[in-house]
């Protein structure tokens, strides 16, 4: 979705749709959230979603190893929950 354009109204809408879906799957207000997702208009979606529910976004690089990104989640005490284009559809597909 990179260089989409959102309007207003349209990225409230989905931030919240994202957040109901977060909150659906555990995710709690003081939970650290470990967001790995590349540039576009997913990254402030979700971080938008994840500060709504009153969760911390731990953002980390799409550029790091897996052993660097599995060092950054343990460092962050974040759940050890994984979705893969969370943002695009609104609704989590659950990765491995």
């Amino acid at each position: 979705m990179r260089g989409t354009r959102v309007t207003y109204a349209e990225f409230e809408r989905r931030s919240n749709q994202l957040a109901a879906v977060l909150n659906a799957h555990g995710v709690r207000a003081g939970d650290r959230v470990l967001l790995l997702v590349e540039n576009g208009v997913e990254w402030p979606l979700l971080c938008l979603a994840v500060m709504k529910l009153g969760a911390l976004v731990v953002p980390v690089s799409t550029r790091l190893t897996r052993t660097r990104s599995r060092f950054c989640r343990r460092c962050a005490t974040a759940r050890g929950r994984r979705y893969r284009r969370f943002a695009r559809r609104g609704r989590a597909s659950r990765g491995r």
